[in-house]
């Protein structure tokens, strides 16, 4: 199933970032497809959303579907993620360049989790009014993903 422009809300909606299909939730619009992965099951959650890019040398506003986060559903346990960067607090640089940082067991991880991030270079797009804006590109740590380990 593709995402489409007008979705159709799942209900209940439960947790969007782990239950598949649509979801409208806080006026905002979510789609998440779930898959095996290694021993585990990864979700993809999507946002129907604006997209701010440079592109072209100018930049672009586009609306639609983008990448929201990565949800690691908790069917492995802490002891089975060791060796993998996305399971232990700390930084690395991928094999393509891209600095990560992954926290566990903090407030915003909450306890049996860890969230990673990526150093990213993001735009930031400030309306000026009469359909102008100002836009700034500043690094900064984005969010990617969950990990849930099992109890």
């Amino acid at each position: 199933m593709d995402p489409s422009s007008s979705p159709a809300p799942t209900l209940p909606p439960g947790d969007l970032y782990t239950t598949p299909g649509y979801h409208s939730v806080n006026g905002r619009e979510w789609f998440t497809q779930c898959e095996p992965y290694s021993q585990t099951m990864r979700c993809t959650t999507d946002i129907w959303a604006t997209q701010v890019v440079f592109e072209g040398g100018a930049y672009v506003h586009k609306h639609g579907w983008h990448f929201n986060n990565l949800t690691y559903l908790p069917l492995m346990t802490r002891q089975a993620w060791v060796g993998n960067p996305l399971g232990v607090t700390g930084t690395w640089t991928s094999s393509e360049g891209r600095t990560w940082r992954t926290e566990c067991d903090t407030p915003a991880t909450g306890r049996n989790g860890c969230r990673s991030y990526i150093w990213s270079k993001v735009v930031q797009a400030e309306p000026l009014g009469h359909g102008r804006y100002d836009y700034q590109q500043r690094w900064e740590w984005v969010f990617n993903n969950l990990v849930r380990f099992k109890a």
